[in-house]
């Protein structure tokens, strides 16, 4: 069975990278890569979390690996999933992946950022791009890195005939983007008009669960499935939720009109 993979914010793994106990271990850069598959759509259709067991079989499975090949996969949401513990080497480029002691922080980025016959298939922008930009100042400056030596993109490792993570993202407005990150400062990558980041990237905002709320209903009032929002949550859809829970809802979810209520 694949460990019980968690979801959650930039901000949530800031304050758990700041506590980590890494004992000897010490990270010496960050690797960037995509996955490509499974891409942008089929996170919408399966959830982040069958996304990232699927990727778990795969590499124990077909691969032969021990693990999940990355420490965290960063989803078109802006959520952050866990997977290889982190005082682990990756299995991120033969020859780079470190020691047990030395190793690089590797993660993928959830998306196909190619282009084939010019046409696009995903697009890294918003919440994704901040959050994965955020977690590469926030590797670096927990070790004191310098991210135009330590942020490598898969493409450089040896491999020149890969693009991955994708012909579309530039590594120059990558790297001054992580050196200018900031809590509070989106990276480059936010379209004109799309949602304000919260503190550490990802876009949402809160809501309390009222006396005779369910998931479904709750749900259904933003324009969500029940399987969304658990998702959004971590939380178990067959379990019951009480008034005062405070759920975190994606930042574009619609307000549907109540049935009764005024015009």
């Amino acid at each position: 069975m694949p460990p019980p993979f968690r979801s959650r914010t930039l901000e949530d793994f800031a304050v758990e990278l700041d506590a980590f106990d890494f004992g000897e271990t010490r990270l010496t850069g960050v690797h960037v890569h995509h996955t490509y598959r499974p891409d942008h759509d089929a996170f919408r259709r399966l959830g982040g979390r069958r996304c990232v067991q699927g990727m778990h079989r795969y590499h124990t499975g077909a691969l032969g690996w021990s693990d999940i090949a990355q420490h965290e996969s960063v989803g078109p949401d802006g959520s952050l999933w866990s997977g290889r513990g982190w005082r682990r080497p990756p299995a991120s480029s033969r020859g780079h992946n470190g020691t047990p002691r030395r190793h690089p922080f590797m993660f993928e980025m959830i998306g196909d950022f190619e282009t084939v016959e010019d046409e696009a298939h995903d697009r890294l922008t918003g919440p994704q791009r901040a959050a994965a930009v955020g977690l590469c100042a926030l590797v670096c400056r927990r070790f004191g890195l310098r991210p135009g030596d330590a942020v490598k993109f898969h493409r450089e490792l040896g491999e020149p005939w890969k693009s991955c993570p994708g012909n579309l993202i530039g590594k120059e407005e990558w790297i001054a983007d992580v050196e200018a990150w900031t809590p509070d400062r989106p990276s480059h990558g936010a379209p004109a008009g799309a949602a304000e980041p919260g503190p550490f990237g990802a876009p949402h905002r809160r809501y309390a669960v009222r006396p005779g709320d369910t998931l479904w209903s709750i749900a259904a009032r933003h324009g969500l499935t029940p399987a969304q929002l658990a998702e959004w949550n971590d939380l178990d859809p067959a379990r019951p939720i009480h008034p005062g829970d405070a759920l975190v809802l994606p930042a574009g979810a619609r307000a549907m009109p109540e049935s009764g209520g005024a015009a």
